[in-house]
């Protein structure tokens, strides 16, 4: 082999190469649309509203696994029991909720309105996180048992795709006692006494493949 064959194929493999990393900057900055995933916060806050609808909080959290930015335009979901009933459940505000009692009173919790629901946008390869409220379209009262809450968010701008997640509730006894007691929101003064706080329960280990069959499903508990 001449010297100018082995300058011709050196010639012929960088352009190969700058051809491959030409492709792939370009799948990463431009084909590669968003990816994103929806994940519940630490805890969940329940209470109920002045006509008995379910109102859940939590500081979800979103992921943008893809390159270009994307944008939820729309969470809605349901709450179902084991013995089938079941409501739906949508995208009520932006909220916060704030401590207002006076120095050495019990907890008075205020929820705070941020905004009525719009677009959250997610660049690329970031996590946004917001205070999100959630309510049911009708009454639903908890009883004990185990309940399974399942959450869409629709994507844009196709509006084709959506992130998807879900959670089960553990209520107990003394919880449905609680909320019946403690939770209802004052609608002058939008204070109640105080919420029902479940937390993320600790779950035990999967391996890889069990992880692909079946996603952990978290639990949330008092």
């Amino acid at each position: 082999m001449s010297s100018s064959d082995i300058l011709s194929l050196v010639s012929l493999f960088f352009s190969a190469f700058a051809f491959f990393v030409a492709l792939l900057t370009y799948t990463y900055t431009v084909a590669l649309g968003p990816r994103l995933k929806l994940l519940y916060g630490e805890r969940l806050t329940l209470h109920y509203s002045r006509n008995n609808r379910l109102c859940l909080w939590s500081n979800f959290a979103f992921f943008n696994e893809g390159a270009k930015s994307g944008a939820i335009v729309e969470l809605a979901g349901t709450i179902s029991a084991s013995d089938g009933a079941n409501q739906s459940l949508r995208w009520d505000s932006f909220q916060s909720n704030q401590n207002v009692a006076k120095p050495g009173r019990a907890p008075e919790k205020l929820f705070v309105n941020e905004g009525q629901p719009e677009t959250i946008v997610i660049t690329g390869r970031e996590v946004e996180t917001q205070g999100i409220q959630l309510s049911t379209d009708k009454s639903f009262i908890l009883t004990k048992g185990r309940y399974r809450l399942k959450l869409q968010g629709l994507v844009g701008p196709e509006l084709t795709r959506w992130c998807e997640t879900e959670a089960d509730l553990v209520i107990t006894s003394e919880n449905v006692q609680f909320l019946h007691e403690y939770s209802e929101v004052d609608p002058h003064t939008g204070t109640f006494k105080r919420a029902l706080h479940l937390i993320r329960q600790n779950q035990p280990k999967k391996n890889f493949a069990s992880r692909s069959l079946r996603p952990i499903i978290p639990v949330f508990a008092s």
